[in-house]
């Protein structure tokens, strides 16, 4: 299954930046230090050094990274079955996110709307849900998995 992280050029809004937030906590870059990862991708730099205790991926593309901004970062065993660096609110709120996104398909139709209209929370929310999915995946039941994985499949085709 291939990883996708959603980026979009807006159009026909005021010009954003899809780096203008956390896809960890969401929150705006400017009002928080951000890091860049060698993938490219953006994080607060508390959010991503709590995520590096546990992973050494990237949260949204899974690309292992070395060093968060200029410091080197150590090696984590992969298998680890912990929170990856998600404290017990933000895995709270992104299961509660993937359910509201399972069961409503007019949500999802939102969701994509918004984001080919460039909407850069949508863009992040939809991040944010991927990171969800993929992470859940693992550590639910496997007839569980299995609808989360259904719907990683129906994000990709609609990207």
């Amino acid at each position: 299954m291939p990883k996708t992280c959603v980026s979009v050029k807006p159009t026909g809004r005021k010009k954003t930046n899809a780096k203008a937030c956390c896809n960890i906590c969401l929150e705006d870059k400017y009002k928080r230090r951000m890091a860049r990862l060698e993938c490219g991708h953006h994080y607060c730099k508390s959010c991503i050094k709590k995520w590096a205790k546990h992973q050494n991926t990237c949260p949204q593309c899974r690309a292992r990274f070395t060093h968060v901004g200029n410091k080197q970062v150590k090696e984590t065993n992969q298998e680890e079955t912990d929170q990856g660096g998600w404290d017990d609110e933000t895995i709270r709120e992104t299961m509660e996110i993937i359910i509201h996104w399972i069961n409503h398909d007019n949500y999802k139709t939102h969701v994509f709307e918004e984001i080919v209209l460039g909407s850069v929370y949508h863009i992040h929310l939809l991040n944010r849900i991927i990171a969800g999915l993929e992470y859940f995946r693992h550590i639910v039941p496997r007839h569980i998995a299995h609808i989360f994985d259904m719907e990683r499949r129906i994000i990709d085709m609609r990207l």
